[in-house]
């Protein structure tokens, strides 16, 4: 059989095409889509070692979907005659290709009907009219159709503006609405509620006092907003909510300033998610012309709970940025800069958060090229979201570097976290600044494992030893525990590079303290990755120092590693470990550790 090498976002086969190989998968990951009734539905994956388009082979017909590489994919390509030769001679093949396709017809049944009680109606664009001095609004378009921006995309998704179908087998999200500071007679919080309401798959409530509170109106402005948001995160864990929208009236009462907050994110600094320094501005009673750029903030600000919501943002988050695309390749005329300058940032986060659903998409590095141009709309006058935005565009690049190992975006990540951290005070907020010295430590240490730099693992330790000046194991125990099992890691690889046993002692030292914290009960997947490293620590130890005792610790750490991922179904992960396991066992074994030991 012959071999086929694929890139990001390249397509093996199209429906309809041909049906006249199958294929293995060696290396990354395909996706499968079928077209549905509103769009191609995602219908099944196929990673290292599993076998995808065999179905046509067996009835002569055209392909029934379209397969799509995340990533940089290897197959081999098995042809129509072979594929039959070997079913038709070995039973156990026949089993095997069985077997697959009534799991991928389960599957299938199972997204199709999830898509379906999804099924959202006709959009909202129509003619708006403009009065003298009024902002100008660029044509909207229909977020269901197929336009060149998707098709690029090579994914097309839908989208819909009617409210949610009952019945449906995901559950909801659920948005608080504040009223909104500077309008005493609370008239915009009915119009923001009542366009959540046509926004398929949300519900809407008003909630507590306006936010900022009216005692905060002397604080600086970073000050206001990070209170405001600490109120909203209380209001979200009393409610079960998955938002919170607030904000105020601007002065002259034509523009709302609209914050989000969110549930907690499973990644605390994922790219993209809501930052109370980053405002969405829409005009006082806005209309149809401003919905799908408020659709498309409400969207990518939710953190789904689950993949039913999952799938659902990466089905319709892309209809949405299509739709609202518009305010970026034509910027509004009349607003402030600044307020432009937000509407930038807003819309470079939410397309990073949907590259982070759909990757191979291009959505992240198109994120963070609105970024960039985000933060050269920022008035000098506004660092502080100057600040914040370097810190969007580092989460965002950092992203892309670790989805392709590019040292291009690593450098980008790393200089965006340094200038992050030039604008932000420790002081004022500690956590953030922790935050950006941890994340600086990890990009650099992948700088030089992808590179070779020693000055950028050098600059890591320093960035680690800073971020746990405020992660203290009392403090921060969550923080404190990431940071201690990112510093293991980098001791690893000094140690590793420069042979030193104190070093590699070190390393074992920091990723038991992770474990103090990084407990299996808990967090199976952080203390998995984390009995990984200490038990690469323990086997470099062994390795240097020719001793096996080490070594036993080492088997055993591998092999509950490898256990907690088969039940988590962390398939990539768990084949490292494995790797690690079986390089583990082959040193003891030429060692004679185990005799060492019981020596």
């Amino acid at each position: 059989m012959k071999t086929r090498k694929f890139k990001d976002g390249d397509v093996v086969y199209r429906q309809g095409d041909t049906s006249d190989s199958a294929y293995i998968v060696q290396s990354g990951r395909v996706d499968l889509f079928k077209d549905g009734a509103t769009g191609p539905v995602l219908v099944a994956t196929a990673g290292p070692g599993e076998l995808f388009g065999e179905a046509g082979l067996l009835d002569s017909r055209p392909r029934e979907g379209t397969a799509y590489c995340a990533g940089d994919v290897s197959v081999r390509v098995l042809p129509r005659r072979e594929f039959l030769r070997r079913i038709e001679n070995d039973p156990a093949t026949a089993m095997t290709v069985m077997a697959k396709l009534a799991q991928r017809l389960r599957e299938t049944d199972e997204r199709a009907a999830m898509t379906a009680a999804w099924d959202g109606g006709a959009g909202l664009p129509v003619p708006v009219e403009h009065g003298e001095g009024a902002l100008i609004v660029p044509p909207v378009v229909d977020p269901r159709r197929r336009t060149l921006m998707t098709r690029l995309f090579g994914r097309w998704r839908s989208s819909g503006g009617e409210p949610r179908e009952s019945g449906s087998a995901v559950r909801p999200f659920r948005v608080l609405v504040a009223p909104f500071g500077n309008d005493p007679e609370d008239t915009q919080r009915p119009h923001v509620v009542a366009w959540l309401g046509q926004l398929e798959g949300f519900t809407a409530k008003d909630h507590g006092k306006p936010l900022p509170a009216e005692g905060d109106a002397l604080l600086a402005q970073g000050e206001r907003f990070r209170r405001a948001d600490a109120i909203a995160r209380r209001w979200l864990a009393d409610d079960k909510a998955d938002l919170v929208v607030w904000g105020e009236v601007d002065p002259e009462g034509r523009m709302i300033q609209v914050h989000f907050t969110a549930a907690p994110w499973a990644d605390e600094d994922k790219a993209g998610q809501p930052v109370p320094l980053v405002w969405l501005p829409l005009p006082c009673y806005f209309d149809e012309g401003w919905a799908p750029l408020f659709h498309t903030a409400v969207m990518a600000a939710v953190e789904p709970r689950g993949d039913g919501q999952a799938q659902f943002l990466s089905l319709r988050l892309p209809g949405w940025l299509d739709a609202a695309r518009t305010f970026i390749d034509t910027p509004v005329e009349g607003l402030y800069q600044i307020e432009t300058a937000q509407i930038f940032a807003v819309y470079g986060m939410a397309a990073a958060v949907c590259g982070g659903l759909n990757p191979g998409s291009g959505m992240q590095e198109y994120g963070g090229d609105v970024l960039r141009s985000a933060i050269e709309w920022t008035p000098a006058e506004n660092a502080d979201v100057w600040y914040a935005l370097q810190r969007q565009l580092g989460l965002t690049y950092q992203a892309i570097a670790e989805r392709t190992n590019s040292p291009d975006y690593f450098h980008a990540a790393a200089e965006a976290y340094r200038q992050a951290i030039y604008g932000t005070e420790r002081a004022l907020d500690p956590t953030t600044w922790g935050s950006l010295h941890n994340r600086l430590g990890v990009v650099l240490f992948r700088l030089d494992m992808a590179e070779g730099n020693p000055d950028a693992l050098r600059e890591a330790v320093g960035a680690f030893q800073y971020a746990l000046t405020v992660f203290t194991r009392q403090a921060f125990p969550w923080h404190w525990s990431e940071v201690m099992h990112n510093v293991s890691q980098v001791l690893q690889v000094y140690g590793d590079a420069h042979r030193n046993q104190e070093v590699l002692e070190r390393a074992i030292i920091t990723s038991r303290n992770a474990l103090l914290i990084r407990r299996q009960e808990t967090v199976p997947h952080l203390w998995a990755a984390s009995r990984n490293s200490l038990g690469a620590a323990l086997f470099l130890l062994a390795k240097h120092t020719r001793n096996g005792a080490p070594l036993v610790e080492a088997v055993q750490c591998f092999s509950d590693a490898v256990a907690t991922y088969r039940v988590l179904g962390s398939r990539a992960l768990g084949k490292v470990a494995e790797k690690n396991l079986d390089r583990a066992q082959g040193l003891l074994d030429r060692l004679g550790g185990e005799s060492a030991v019981k020596g």
